[in-house]
């Protein structure tokens, strides 16, 4: 996932930022099946943050009158 990184980096920042933040949420939707510990605590946080920053992406992209398209590939992967 390193070169998938790389490459997200050098297509642009908010790219790599979409990235990182779809890797965390791939991460921690593993902990949310963990029945004793943090980690179900720690993936609820994390998707709570994935859809706070996803209505965010949304709202900003109806005020400023966004294309769908260009909508859709800001915005991030939710909890499943």
């Amino acid at each position: 996932s390193g070169a998938q990184a790389a490459e997200a980096f050098r297509t642009s920042p908010s790219q790599f930022e979409k990235f990182v933040d779809n890797y965390m949420m791939r991460v921690a939707i593993k902990g949310k099946y963990i029945p004793v510990g943090a980690e179900p605590l720690i993936a609820y946080l994390q998707a709570k943050l994935a859809e706070l920053k996803t209505v965010r992406i949304a709202v900003n992209a109806v005020t400023s009158s966004a294309d769908r398209n260009t909508v859709r590939e800001m915005l991030r992967e939710l909890y499943g």
